[in-house]
């Protein structure tokens, strides 16, 4: 919405906003396609399932027909929780543990409510 912008240079940023995008959808994809591969080595069955639930709303997510910014807002929501808890720190992990698992739970919930539509 700059006025500032050329239609070149909105045209290009259109372009890589759609590469992004396209980024994201394969790599949610490859995440479902390949969690058996990565999600048995965990630890612990609660640290698995919340793999899998994570690769499966991940997807789901993408393939909606939400708008793209609510997509967005909803995928950085499911992903901080689990990025925390399988790359963060141990002592990051520790600390957070009960509370990125709650915040997953709502947004699961948000995601699934029948009012968010499809």
């Amino acid at each position: 919405d700059d006025p500032t912008c050329t239609p070149v240079v909105r045209e290009r940023l259109a372009a890589e906003r759609e590469r992004w995008l396209r980024q994201i959808d394969e790599a949610t994809q490859w995440m479902n396609d390949h969690v058996a591969t990565f999600a048995g080595g965990w630890p612990s069955q609660r640290l698995i399932d919340f793999a899998v639930a994570y690769c499966g709303h991940a997807r789901m997510l993408m393939l909606s027909e939400r708008e793209e910014a609510a997509k967005l807002e909803l995928l950085g929501d499911l992903t901080l929780p689990v990025q925390r808890q399988f790359f963060g720190f141990w002592w990051t992990r520790a600390r957070h543990f009960h509370a990125d698992h709650a915040l997953f739970a709502e947004t699961v919930t948000r995601l699934t409510a029948p009012s968010a539509g499809a």
